[in-house]
């Protein structure tokens, strides 16, 4: 009995303590998310380069089952090495590339889409003028925003800038590609020694855990591997495809800034549900200032066909049925992990989304299945 009372006063005690710590959790949850935001800023190298890691492991793996077919003694023996060191240089070749030929091309672009939209911003500002010269208050207010968009007057902008802040974004800068070097060395050791690592983790579940748990744990981990890769390859192809074939269309149809048009749809498009609708309101929104009406008639129309038959046709097949969540999910995974890890957050977002209502929907799955066994135990008892 004593021993009953004292199990009793420990389970108050514990939930007294937690719902203290809910407490302290939601007060100060700005302050726990600072916190989290240094320890993953300290530890960026290693995030990185475990992502890395994980993006680079299927491509890794096939190629090393390639070389291991070859049944050279040379090769077979230092498959792996040979597997990670083609990804990681085929990658920073590519990076290059992008850096030093891409770049220009879509640097020229911009200025190309930048001078459009002045040219087409004064001739508006012209015809504006013209139109109410007679109108003494409005024209002293089309002079005036013509002033503060002179010359000299952008030059005095540029004089009294805080320049400690591009300092420190300079050092940021510089910092980012640090850890990003870093990074990609730790992602070599990771692809070279996950043998290891699999093994040492092994060995810690079976040690902490029972058999069953470990072999949960393995399963919702393969699961979840599935899952993201299949939702973050899947729909960067999906983005290049199509991307590449907007800017084509908009290139046979003699559309202004194709090119910068076909890198937004590729960019959205890689966010599920919404990029695509965003990419053509933006595509429209540009085409109109840049080539009046007649060119954001046409482009709207082939934006808006394009998303139809990515949506309905080429998404599916590419991607599946696997991210097919609701579009409340995929609105709660980008706000929260955008606001967590920002830009990055709104591509990673819908997946991680997915994981987590996987994950759930096992858990709850599993009680279900628990409580009907039980049911069911209850009820045989009481028919023998």
């Amino acid at each position: 009995m004593k021993k009953n009372n004292v199990n009793v006063w420990i389970l108050r005690f514990l939930f007294c303590v937690s719902v203290i710590l809910i407490y302290q959790i939601v007060v100060n949850f700005n302050v726990i998310l600072e916190l989290f935001k240094k320890v993953c800023n300290i530890l960026k190298p290693f995030i990185i380069g475990t992502g890395i890691a994980f993006l680079f492991f299927p491509i890794c793996k096939k190629l090393e089952s390639l070389f291991l077919k070859t049944k050279k003694p040379f090769i077979v023996k230092r498959a792996r090495t040979l597997a990670t060191l083609i990804v990681v240089l085929c990658t920073v070749f590519f990076v290059c590339y992008l850096i030093f030929k891409l770049v220009p091309m879509l640097y020229e672009a911009l200025l190309k889409f930048t001078e459009d939209i002045s040219n087409n911003f004064s001739e508006k500002y012209d015809e504006l003028e013209r139109r109410v010269q007679d109108v003494e208050i409005l024209k002293l207010a089309l002079k005036e925003v013509k002033n503060q968009l002179s010359f000299d007057n952008l030059t005095k902008i540029i004089v009294s800038l805080n320049y400690k802040a591009y300092l420190e974004g300079i050092a940021n800068l510089i910092f980012k590609i640090f850890s990003l070097f870093i990074g990609i060395m730790i992602s070599i050791y990771i692809l070279l020694d996950r043998h290891n690592i699999k093994i040492g983790v092994l060995r810690f579940l079976n040690a902490t855990l029972k058999a069953e748990k470990t072999g949960k744990i393995l399963r919702a981990i393969n699961k979840i591997k599935t899952i993201i890769y299949t939702c973050i390859f899947g729909q960067i192809i999906d983005a290049f495809i199509v991307g590449c074939t907007l800017g084509i269309i908009f290139s046979l149809f003699k559309i202004k800034n194709s090119l910068i048009f076909a890198v937004i749809y590729f960019v959205f498009a890689m966010i599920p549900y919404f990029g695509t609708i965003t990419a053509v309101i933006l595509i429209s929104l540009f085409s109109y200032v840049v080539g009046g009406f007649n060119e954001f008639l046409t482009c709207f129309i082939i934006s808006i066909v394009l998303q139809q038959v990515d949506s309905n046709f080429i998404n599916p097949k590419i991607v599946g049925q696997i991210v097919g969540i609701k579009p409340l999910y995929v609105i709660l995974g980008i706000t929260l992990f955008g606001g967590i890890f920002g830009f990055i957050g709104l591509f990673f977002g819908p997946p991680l989304t997915v994981v987590c209502l996987e994950v759930l929907d096992d858990f709850i799955k599993e009680k279900e299945n628990n409580n009907k066994n039980s049911n069911f135990k209850k009820s045989h008892n009481r028919n023998l």
